[in-house]
């Protein structure tokens, strides 16, 4: 009954709802077989038969196949049987801790933003120490369709999968078909030998075991994953130093990747080099992938955010303003069609949504750059109440409930750390701001529950080792989450 209510059929041609209304009819056969194939490692063979679909990107040649992104639909049923087996292996790693903790993608409680989160402090720490930081992001092509199943099973029975479940795995990858179909009509089967199946539920569970061991290739260096977005991060005083640690790391990852059947794009894969404004580069990083040369860049895109040289933020504050007015031009060719309902549903649903994303990574950026997202956001108000240019609008955000972006890092940081069903976030938040009891012998006037560390140079304001012991000394949280957001409004 969780299964999102989907138009698009499998090979079947039955679609989800359909299931969901007879499903007090097929309740009971469903658990026989399901029953049936756990305990005899059987998957069954009509659940294997994907259809795939070619939907244009929009751009490029529409007669050159290469700009056609293959969508695969799987039988309803077949992820019935997928979502029960997910939660039985997932648990099975996660309650072991099987899993390296650099990895976020496909994980419960672990979002893009604690990803980006987690690559923000380290960096800042190492700024903070006059490091520098080289960042490599890698590229993997095909990752998902390039995956031996012989090499899976083989990391699977590492872990302690054996038997019967070993034997249903290794059933449920083998023996797969596809056929495409376009315009109703459709393709021969053809066998899949290699890869995790698209568009399923246990596929993405496979992969992340599957690249599991990435992190074994060097442990001096820091990982942060995302499925098969994969970043490392050297640090040292001296670049030459680093350089020689990059090369000695892209060699074992060639023998790495060619041992796993994975095939890393050289020409996609980026070096970034994060460092303080006054410290500059001493020498020309020169860094090759199976003789190929990785290029160097000042800034690169991870999980929609945009990472510079310097952490300061303005690339992606600029693509985000550039986006938000666009959505501020759209409405406005409305304003005066739309009723007020529908274009504050429209502020959250286009505007606040992109706002909001990694807002706890980027809003610590200078205050000039905040305000430039300040401004759009004004101009959205003006189009909500139909307001000309130069009309103020600082009243109307408490009238509309909406929160300025210049506090809308504070608002976040009251909801993880005032409503319980943010637990885990604020678990990963403390954890990364190393919170620090104060302990006071005798009595002042201002006391605080929290220490903050001295700041050594201005950009470790960013830290959260300081913005959340400073929140959390200079907001009463024992009032009620209706009154602080409330007096963040005003």
């Amino acid at each position: 009954m969780n299964l999102p209510n989907k138009k698009s059929t499998g090979i079947d041609e039955i679609d989800t709802r359909g299931i969901k209304c007879i499903a007090h009819c097929l309740m009971y056969p469903l658990v026989f077989i399901v029953n049936q194939a756990f305990y005899t490692g059987q998957f069954p063979d009509q659940l294997k038969i994907a259809k795939v679909l070619p939907i244009y990107k929009g751009k490029g040649d529409p007669n050159d196949f290469s700009n056609y992104r293959p969508i695969a639909i799987l039988p309803v049923f077949s992820k019935i049987f997928e979502r029960l087996l997910h939660v039985r292996l997932y648990s099975y790693f996660e309650n072991n801790n099987l899993l390296n903790d650099s990895q976020f993608g496909f994980r419960k409680f672990r979002s893009t933003e604690l990803a980006v989160l987690h690559i923000k402090e380290y960096l800042l720490n190492e700024m903070e120490e006059s490091n520098f930081s080289v960042g490599l992001f890698c590229d993997l092509s095909k990752a998902f369709d390039t995956i031996s199943h012989e090499h899976l099973c083989t990391k699977l029975k590492k872990f302690g999968v054996n038997d019967i479940p070993l034997r249903l795995i290794k059933n449920y990858l083998t023996n797969r078909k596809q056929c495409v179909n376009i315009n109703g009509s459709c393709s021969g089967m053809l066998t899949i030998n290699r890869g995790v199946p698209q568009g399923s539920i246990l596929g993405p569970l496979l992969f992340i075991i599957y690249v599991n061991d990435l992190t074994n290739i060097d442990r001096s260096v820091k990982y942060i994953q995302y499925a098969d977005d994969t970043n490392i991060f050297f640090s040292g005083r001296s670049l030459v130093s680093i350089q020689s640690r990059v090369q000695s790391f892209l060699d074992s990852m060639h023998i790495w990747c060619r041992e796993n059947s994975l095939i890393m794009n050289p020409t996609k894969t980026s070096i970034v080099i994060f460092r303080p404004k006054n410290k500059c580069v001493d020498t020309n990083l020169c860094v090759t992938y199976n003789d190929c040369r990785i290029r160097i860049e000042q800034e690169t895109k991870f999980l929609g955010v945009w990472l510079d040289e310097g952490l300061t933020w303005h690339k992606h504050i600029k693509e985000l303003n550039s986006k938000l007015r666009k959505c501020c031009g759209l409405i406005n060719r409305f304003r005066h069609i739309f009723p007020f309902k529908t274009k504050k549903l429209l502020y959250y649903a286009l505007f606040f949504s992109n706002l909001n994303y990694c807002s706890l990574v980027y809003l610590t950026a200078s205050n000039n750059h905040i305000n430039t997202l300040l401004l759009t956001q004004k101009r959205f108000l003006r189009i909500m109440y139909n307001l000309n240019y130069h009309d103020t609008v600082s009243s109307y955000f408490a009238k509309s409930r909406i929160i300025p972006v210049t506090k809308l890092l504070l608002y976040n940081l009251i909801k993880i750390f005032k409503l319980n069903k943010h637990l885990y976030l604020q678990q990963h938040i403390e954890h990364l701001s190393v919170l620090r009891t104060r302990s006071i012998q005798y009595p002042v006037r201002h006391r605080h529950t929290y220490t903050v560390p001295q700041i050594k140079k201005e950009f470790s304001r960013q830290r959260l080792t300081y913005i959340v012991p400073s929140f959390l000394n200079n907001h009463d949280l024992s009032m009620s989450y209706a009154a602080l957001v409330a007096s963040l409004r005003n």
